[in-house]
């Protein structure tokens, strides 16, 4: 036999509230910024049908309540508005938890209370020397390993130069930098042996990836030194000990030793340095010594 049934569709209809106050986003301290003092600001929002002309900012600093604010204005729907809580010094290398509630706006209750409360965990630009060592963990000023070095640059971004000294050793890994905010030719990112011996500190990589064939390579990364290391590719099919690829521009890869494997092969996949994007410029190659490898550079003209 065969049922057949109606289904019971129920549309409900909401409408916007009249007072509803959204607190959309940090607007200081944003981007690139270092250590110290810096102002804290987020931006208020009227998402209610009646203007907005009052809101109570209750705000912390890593649970620590702070003096709060009493905003007055006129806002109307959509309209935002930059409020200023106050100061806070952030350390370097250590991370602040933000928290900021609004509270009756117009002196009400707010009727849609979801987007009342904005969180942030928010950190000091890199700036200054750092370490690189693997015999010791992630801490401080120090990095057990290229890739916590550069998820920090990804993460944080930098607000002067930026040095790392290389421990002697030797470090098995593939390292990718991107672009990293803060950037600059004033605000550089330098990696280098810390002894100044290139022999000192050997980085290497066994790729068996056509697409990731690098040990080291700056996708898109700008302003950065590579001096004073061995930089090794051990792939027998896909190795370039170095990549520049994304539009990286502006870098300096000097005084190194840079060394593939030994081969016949013509192959640009084994090309000890390998520029292909066709979109890199003003990238110096300068005083490295080459061993083995297909070529020494292969670069894809602009």
């Amino acid at each position: 036999s065969t049922t057949t049934a109606r289904p019971n569709i129920k549309f409900e209809y909401f409408l916007p509230p009249a007072n509803d106050a959204n607190l959309n986003a940090f607007i200081s301290p944003s981007g690139a910024f270092c250590a110290g003092a810096q102002t804290i600001e987020v931006e208020l929002k009227n998402s209610g049908t009646s203007n907005l002309t009052s809101d109570s900012l209750y705000w912390s600093v890593n649970g620590t309540a702070q003096t709060p604010v009493y905003w007055t204005g006129n806002l109307a729907t959509s309209e935002t508005d930059t409020i200023t809580l106050g100061t806070f010094s952030f350390a370097n290398g250590v991370v602040t938890n933000l928290e900021v509630i609004s509270k009756k706006p117009n002196g009400v209750l707010d009727q849609y209370p979801s987007n009342d409360t904005l969180r942030g965990a928010i950190s000091p630009s890199m700036n200054g020397t750092y370490t690189i060592n693997n015999n010791v963990p992630t801490v401080g000023t120090n990095y057990n390993s290229f890739a916590d070095a550069t998820a920090d640059l990804a993460l944080k971004g930098i607000c002067g130069p930026v040095t790392f000294n290389i421990a002697t050793g030797t470090y098995t890994e593939q390292v990718e930098l991107g672009a990293v905010v803060g950037a600059s030719a004033m605000n550089t990112i330098t990696f280098q042996s810390a002894s100044g011996d290139s022999t000192d500190v050997i980085l290497k990589y066994n790729s068996s990836s056509s697409t990731a064939r690098h040990t080291f390579v700056l996708n898109g990364a700008d302003y950065v030194t590579i001096q004073n290391m061995t930089v090794k590719s051990e792939g027998t099919s896909y190795g370039n000990a170095i990549g520049i690829d994304g539009g990286a521009t502006n870098n300096t890869i000097r005084n190194n030793v840079i060394i593939g494997v030994t081969t016949t092969s013509t192959s640009t996949y084994l090309a000890l340095v390998y520029d292909g994007s066709g979109m890199d410029t003003d990238n110096l190659i300068d005083n490295n010594i080459m061993q083995n490898g297909s070529n020494a550079v292969y670069a894809n003209s602009p």
